[in-house]
């Protein structure tokens, strides 16, 4: 491997390049494709989340089933020892076969490597990286524990552009997880950077906080700079967050082509970094082209196989939200609950309440015949209600839906278990009696 080779892509890595870097690392590696190039190839390619490309130059031993390999040895016995790359490479193995713990361990080692060898830059990707992978495992509270640890590390060094891609980073947990107010000082902090990039990495969560403001995100956040990253950029995470945010900002009817349905398909095709932007899948599976929804929902199917929570439960979403487009409303509602218990179960807040509002549309659009309450019929709030609670949700989620006190929802709830006869509210959880 060239000196000037590892220059180029220290350089890259320092102002947060990763795309850049996987790049050249790849070209570098195809005219001289030796051991050691592929090795730094292969950890690049990890940081930067490009695993199909990461696939292509990993060790094929580190592709066997889980057990066949122990991973965490083989990297101990690379020639030469291992460097924070090659840890972050077999991370990405070890997070392809479900193996959470020891994708964490490797990942952490990696940082720990990277900051003795005076690579900070190094250690922060990595500390992002682990973060990702954590999302997509379900395990939230280790994925705010690492993109907190890149917070940190990066003002130190003056690592400006790691700083605030871990900051959008954190600002979509923080939506994610319901902590609207952290995730405001975040998107507010990003305006100071004053650069089209930066905002294009902070629009999805500025358009998600616009939407819980009942602001106008289109006013402040769609903007011409911001269409022209999701048109053109050849970075995929930078034109993936710039599509969603245009689309759910500006939503059109699906019938109807539009710029912001085109920016969805272009991120979709090219999805390279899409572990990193789960979310996209589902944002077309609601605004996207029908036929790129379905190409979305598949997707997320492909990748929950994987068992990974995260991924999971946004292809319930997804599912929901094709069901409902195509006036299947029963099985949407069905998979829009399965979707909200996902995302209940591993503590993500702002999803879940994305998933039961499409519980509450079904209902007022399903189009059902109303009947006079009896014994076993529920007005239509109290169905809506009902649903809610059925799926897990506490009075006060069930206010924050519906938009109502939650003294109200107490009197709602009292009222449907007269009705149905029942005890306990917990009644409803496990048993579908509001629909007989």
């Amino acid at each position: 491997m060239t000196t000037a080779t590892q220059q180029r892509v220290d350089e890259l890595l320092r102002d947060a390049r990763t795309w850049d870097a996987a790049r050249f690392a790849d070209a570098a590696r195809l005219v001289n494709d030796d051991p050691s190039l592929r090795r730094l190839a292969a950890g690049v390619f990890a940081i930067a989340g490009r695993h199909e490309a990461l696939a292509a130059v990993q060790d094929v031993r580190l592709l066997a089933p889980h057990g066949a390999v122990n991973v965490e040895e083989y990297v101990a016995s690379l020639p030469g020892g291992p460097s924070a790359f090659d840890y972050a490479a077999v991370a990405a193995a070890a997070a392809w076969r479900g193996d959470a713990d020891a994708t964490y361990r490797l990942l952490r080692t990696g940082a720990a490597f990277a900051i003795e060898a005076g690579a900070t830059h190094i250690a922060i990707a990595i500390d992002e990286r682990l973060a990702q992978h954590a999302l997509l495992f379900g395990n939230v509270d280790v994925a705010q524990r690492a993109v907190a640890a890149a917070l940190v590390l990066a003002p130190v060094q003056r690592a400006w552009s790691w700083h605030w891609r871990a900051a959008a980073t954190a600002a979509r947990f923080s939506v994610a997880v319901g902590d609207t107010a952290r995730a405001v000082d975040l998107v507010a902090q990003s305006r100071n950077a004053r650069s089209p990039e930066i905002d294009a990495l902070f629009a999805p969560s500025a358009v998600a906080l616009s939407a819980l403001q009942d602001a106008t995100p289109s006013q402040s956040v769609v903007t011409d700079e911001l269409r022209r990253i999701a048109l053109t950029c050849e970075t995929p995470h930078l034109a993936a967050s710039a599509a969603m945010a245009w689309a759910v900002a500006e939503p059109s009817e699906p019938s109807v082509p539009s710029p912001a349905a085109v920016a969805l398909r272009r991120a979709l095709l090219r999805g390279s970094d899409g572990l990193d932007t789960i979310e996209l899948y589902s944002i077309t599976a609601r605004y996207g082209d029908v036929d790129d929804a379905r190409i979305a929902a598949a997707a997320l199917l492909a990748l929950a196989a994987y068992d990974l929570p995260f991924a999971d439960a946004h292809a319930q979403l997804a599912r929901a939200y094709i069901l409902f487009r195509t006036g299947r409303h029963d099985a949407a509602a069905a998979a829009a609950g399965d979707a909200a218990r996902a995302f209940a179960a591993v503590g993500l807040r702002g999803w879940t309440n994305e998933s039961m509002l499409l519980l509450v549309r079904q209902e007022g659009d399903a189009g059902a015949p109303r009947r006079r309450p009896s014994a076993l019929a529920l007005t239509g709030r109290e169905r809506q209600v009902a649903q809610l609670i059925r799926r897990g949700s506490s009075n006060r989620d069930v206010a924050r839906v519906l938009d109502i006190s939650e003294h109200t929802v107490e009197r709602h709830v009292s009222s449907i278990l007269s009705r149905l006869g029942l005890r306990s509210r917990w009644q409803l959880v496990d048993e579908r009696q509001d629909e007989q």
